[in-house]
C-alpha cells in the first residue's frame, strides 16, 4: 500500500477517534452533574486505576503506548468536569 493510502486510512481513524472522544466528553459532563448532585470529588483514583488496568490488558504488548493515551484522556476529562463544576474539584 502506498503512503498516501495509508495516511487516508489514518485520517479516517482520526475522524472516528474524534467522534468517540466527543461522545466520551458528553458522558463526562453527565458524570460531573452526578458527582455534583452527590457531593463526590472529580478525581476518583480507584476508578481511573481500573480503567487503565482494563485498557492495558486489552492493548497487550502495545500497552506502553496505549496507557499514556488513556491517562491523558482521563486527565482532560477531569479538567472538563472541573470546568463544568465551576472550577471545583
Amino acid at each position: 500500500m502506498d503512503l498516501s493510502k495509508i495516511r487516508e486510512k489514518i485520517d479516517e481513524l482520526d475522524d472516528a477517534i474524534t467522534a468517540l472522544l466527543l461522545k466520551r466528553m458528553a458522558l463526562a459532563a453527565e458524570v460531573a452533574a452526578y458527582k455534583q448532585a452527590h457531593s463526590l470529588p472529580v478525581l476518583q483514583s480507584g476508578r481511573e486505576a481500573q480503567v487503565l488496568e482494563k485498557r492495558a490488558a486489552a492493548a497487550g504488548d502495545q500497552a506502553p503506548f496505549v496507557t499514556p493515551v488513556f491517562e491523558e484522556i482521563m486527565k482532560q476529562s477531569r479538567l472538563y468536569q472541573q470546568q463544568r463544576l465551576g472550577g471545583k474539584s
